[in-house]
């Protein structure tokens, strides 16, 4: 059990870490806590819940990732190389294409039902 919570804290550190230190990730923290209002406020159903929950995680997920490509690479690499530049690009293409897949299921599930309430307040 020692060991489980050793390895507990560690990852506490690095999302404390990353919270600290990435712009992007607070970024998409902020938005990741608005969608969740939103979800509330326009009351969806459980599963689209669910899935917003699932884009969430997988986007901040990928941004913690994106940061320790960048910061392993940084720490081995002294001098600009090739080889290192397409590893730190390649993981932020990742965590680019995980936020543009989360925006095309928001959309999906907010945008018929935000027009729905301004088509039915406009009549």
């Amino acid at each position: 059990m020692h060991a489980f919570i050793r390895s507990l804290k560690h990852a506490l550190d690095g999302l404390v870490d990353i919270y600290k230190c990435e712009r992007n990730y607070r970024i998409q923290l902020t938005i990741g806590f608005l969608a969740i209002l939103l979800s509330f406020i326009l009351k969806i159903s459980a599963t689209e819940l669910a899935i917003i929950t699932v884009c969430i995680g997988t986007v901040l997920t990928a941004e913690a990732l994106n940061s320790a490509v960048e910061r392993f690479v940084d720490a081995l690499i002294d001098k600009p190389d090739k080889r290192a530049q397409v590893a730190k690009d390649c993981s932020a293409a990742a965590a680019l294409i995980a936020s543009i897949t989360a925006l095309a299921v928001g959309f999906l599930i907010f945008l018929p039902k935000i027009l729905r309430i301004l088509l039915y307040r406009q009549t």
